[in-house]
């Protein structure tokens, strides 16, 4: 009875959470990927002219992963892989998630001079944050993380600080969290077997 009751704890701890990658080099270059994944939708947005709302993988030296990054379709044509993340003429990428996470990471890289990291996200209830994050310095990649104690971010803006020394980025590297389904499963489980093993 007690190594069940302990099996039960420690699978329930180490199952809690999936991390999930969502990376262009799983396609060729050119693939329109907005909805290749189930639970998230990929799209780029802002007011740039011309832009499609669409995000495809293309071929860069700026990779963090393989050689391909996330693209959108305008400023130098399909194979633009520069981001931008700003309300005015922006051109940023967008990623909306069907279930709340909790916890999202994405790889900055610098297409030179210094570039500001910006990754807005929104909540449940609607509300804006606009984190700061310090600046790249030319080629330098960072991975950029934002963590919520709860699982309250429906979608993410991301691209160069558009306020700060009009940056622009290449992005590569998506991560995000989902909580394990089998945690609840496992816990009644075990609440099962213990109840049938008392009569």
């Amino acid at each position: 009875m007690k190594v069940l009751i302990s099996l039960i704890c420690l699978l329930s701890v180490s199952v809690s959470a999936i991390l999930v990658t969502v990376d262009p080099d799983e396609f060729v270059s050119g693939t329109d990927i907005c909805n290749a994944w189930s639970g998230i939708r990929l799209s780029s947005g802002g007011t740039v002219s011309g832009l499609n709302g669409k995000v495809y993988t293309v071929v860069s030296s700026h990779a963090t992963t393989g050689s391909l990054v996330f693209a959108h379709n305008r400023i130098r044509g399909i194979s633009s892989d520069l981001f931008f993340n700003t309300d005015t003429n922006g051109y940023y990428f967008r990623v909306d998630f069907s279930t709340p996470t909790n916890r999202v990471l994405i790889d900055f890289i610098s297409d030179g001079g210094a570039d500001y990291p910006s990754l807005w996200y929104y909540t449940t209830a609607g509300v804006l944050e606009k984190p700061s994050f310090s600046s790249l310095d030319p080629g330098q990649s960072r991975t950029i993380e934002i963590s919520r104690p709860t699982a309250d971010i429906s979608y993410i803006r991301v691209g160069g600080d558009g306020s700060t020394n009009q940056s622009a980025v290449f992005l590569d590297n998506l991560r995000y969290e989902i909580p394990e389904p089998a945690t609840g499963l496992i816990l009644l489980s075990g609440l099962l077997l213990l109840k049938n093993k008392k009569k």
